[in-house]
């Protein structure tokens, strides 16, 4: 996953742990979480847009690859 800032700049990579999930610490902001193509998946997530707020209670984000097969 790379995180980018308002200006588009990257400012973060965060690779999801073997359940699947994933922690990162950011300033309040609003930043743009894009999603990797993921080694023998076929699909991709899209983009993810992101308010981050100062407070001790984070809010949890869900990724959705969408792999075209119904």
């Amino acid at each position: 996953m790379i995180v980018r800032n308002e200006a588009g700049k990257d400012v973060a990579r965060v690779r999801s742990m073997e359940d699947g999930t994933f922690a990162i610490e950011l300033a309040p902001g609003r930043y743009q979480f894009e999603p990797q193509p993921v080694d023998g998946m076929m699909g991709t997530a899209a983009p993810i847009e992101v308010i981050v707020v100062a407070g001790p209670d984070p809010e949890p984000i869900t990724v959705s690859y969408d792999t075209g097969i119904r």
